[in-house]
């Protein structure tokens, strides 16, 4: 497939500005909600096949044919009877191959076209930035007329509208449709039909296992579904067979034959798409859900197939997020409505990837594990934030459940240096993306120092400029332990000394002072060694904290901040406080 970009514009729910496609690929994968308008992409290239197809000898102009099979109101983008328009990039070593000598390869030759008239609506741009030396040496190398740069460039911009209609043509003419209801069935072929769905497979397939004279190839193509059919069903001595009467595909195993349908709709489904894909060749195959009626492990099978056994293009829409896991040869768009629009954006970030499983509404308990993770440094940490966690829980009439809601983890201490928020490199080893463990997390860091005005460290100011939204939050004090409130501390030392009446026990509250220093601080009889015993001190003081301890340091705004978030990556509606 020659063609790069493709652009179309006011047909159905595309608007004037249209939808891009961007980086066609062998399999380009176009994932949305219901009503996002997937669909139409493939309705526009199956009528595209279909006016093709009405080409004769005596056909002048496609465009003329073009216009016939799409003028139908609901056709237009809100019934606005606009001419239908499309956008083509193509590579210039497609257009002329002595072009890369004057233009980037890596640039792209583009053109708007009228796809009713044919006129040209926006020229090609790159043609412009050539000058008049580099046309006149393109021109004779090409044995294109040269008279002065304005004609040079309005010839090749002709010639190219040529081109991109023949590449637009030819892609029109390989087309073919598997739509979302598929049955193996026998009837009268429609012979202009482009569409796949199952009907008459049982024929053709008996064709291909009994090819005639000097047309082996044939068999051999009966042989690739019957090797599909054993990678199925994982048994390697498989066979398939068409019988006389043509009514079925029976698949003989274990000594048995039984008809196909036999094995469940997934199988038989499978094998109707990976039949009518044998018979096509180097056709542009437009594929509505395949994902029905298959589990994950069938879809991956089904993906490899297309991959790795067929020398086709592919269009096909989905709502499985098992599509996202292939990179080779593979190119995701997000597809979106916003109410009058649809959008096509090319998922090429691991970012714009999470968006789609969003828009689907994929969450990582689906697969038993907790919808967003918290990271802290170190066990204390995540005994603190618990406990505040659990105090808001009540406040708000929330019921958060660690392991499930959220998931606390550890970075520690100096490790910090290795990890990353940004989202995650596809191939990248200089990090550890914390993003590709879990795409719905938060990070808790120390501010250290020793006053507010201290500057953060390389590391930590990286991980915060990394992070969106406030996903970074940095203690305002100097540890997370200075959110402690004078109250607590003097409750638990108490506690932990008895004999020593409250009103001796000074606490003084200190945001640049470590947890430590204020415990020893506190009175001389104290002599509390902190640092060696965190997650035991910790898990005591927190039994002396209240709802009424949260307002230190702006405590309070960071849990309820955190405590959204965590609404979110659940979909639990907000709580009004």
């Amino acid at each position: 497939m020659k063609i790069t970009n493709l652009g179309i514009a006011n047909f159905r729910s595309f608007d004037s500005e249209g939808i891009l496609i961007e980086n066609l690929s062998k399999l380009n994968i176009f994932i949305g909600k219901n009503n996002s308008g997937k669909s139409n992409i493939l309705r526009f290239l199956n009528l595209c096949s279909k006016a093709y197809r009405k080409k004769t000898e005596l056909t002048e102009s496609m465009f003329n044919l073009f216009r016939a099979e799409f003028d139908k109101y609901e056709n237009y983008f809100l019934g606005k009877n606009n001419n239908l328009e499309i956008a083509i990039s193509i590579r210039p070593e497609d257009f002329y191959k002595k072009l890369t000598k004057y233009v980037n390869p890596d640039d792209l030759l583009t053109m708007k076209i009228d796809l009713f008239d044919g006129k040209v609506i926006e020229k090609c741009e790159i043609f412009e930035k050539l000058n008049a030396q580099e046309l006149l040496s393109f021109s004779r190398e090409n044995q294109i007329a040269f008279s002065n740069k304005d004609q040079s460039v309005e010839e090749l911009n002709k010639l190219l509208a040529k081109k991109v209609m023949y590449y637009f043509s030819d892609l029109s003419s390989k087309i073919i449709l598997i739509p979302n209801f598929r049955k193996i069935s026998e009837q009268k072929e429609d012979q202009e039909s482009n569409i796949v769905d199952g009907k008459n497979i049982i024929s053709k397939l008996f064709v291909m296992q009994n090819p005639a004279y000097r047309n082996e190839e044939n068999k051999l193509k009966f042989l690739k579904i019957q090797e599909f059919v054993r990678d199925l069903l994982d048994d390697p001595n498989i066979t398939i067979e068409i019988p006389h009467d043509k009514k079925n595909m029976l698949v003989e195993m274990n000594g048995y034959r039984r008809p196909l349908e036999s094995f469940g709709t997934g199988i038989h489904e499978l094998v109707i798409m990976c039949s009518a894909l044998a018979l096509y060749e180097k056709r542009i195959v437009c594929i509505e859900e395949p994902e029905i009626h298959l589990h994950p492990y069938l879809q991956r099978k089904f993906i490899n197939f297309l991959l790795h056994k067929t020398d086709n293009n592919y269009f096909i829409t989905t709502h499985s997020n098992v599509f996202l896991d292939f990179n080779e040869d593979t190119s995701i768009y997000h597809v979106t409505y916003n109410e009058l629009k649809t959008t096509v954006s090319f998922a090429n970030t691991s970012e714009k990837c999470c968006a789609i499983l969003d828009d689907l509404g994929y969450k990582a308990s689906d697969l038993l594990q907790a919808n967003g993770i918290i990271w802290v440094e170190g066990p204390s940490d995540r005994i603190f934030l618990n406990r505040w966690i659990k105090l808001l829980n009540n406040r708000l009439n929330v019921d958060f459940v660690e392991g499930i809601h959220y998931s606390i983890m550890f970075y520690g201490g100096k490790l910090l240096t290795h990890i990353s928020m940004k989202p995650f490199q596809f191939f990248n080893d200089e990090f550890i993306y914390l993003l590709k463990l879990n795409r719905k997390a938060m990070i808790i860091i120390d501010r250290d120092g020793i006053s507010p005005d201290s500057k953060l460290n390389q590391t930590k100011a990286r991980i915060n400029a990394e992070t969106k939204r406030g996903n970074c939050w940095i203690t305002k004090g100097r540890e997370i332990e200075n959110y402690l409130s004078k109250n607590t501390l003097i409750r638990w030392l108490n506690e932990k000394h008895p004999n020593i009446p409250k009103s001796k026990i000074k606490v003084q509250e200190d945001e640049n002072k470590k947890l430590q220093e204020i415990i020893l601080s506190s009175s001389s009889k104290i002599k509390i060694k902190y640092n060696e015993k965190k997650v035991e001190y910790s898990k005591e003081i927190i039994k002396h904290i209240d709802d009424k301890d949260l307002d230190v340091l702006g405590l309070k705004p960071r849990l309820n901040f955190l405590i959204k978030n965590i609404e979110e990556w659940n979909y639990i509606e907000p709580r009004n406080e």
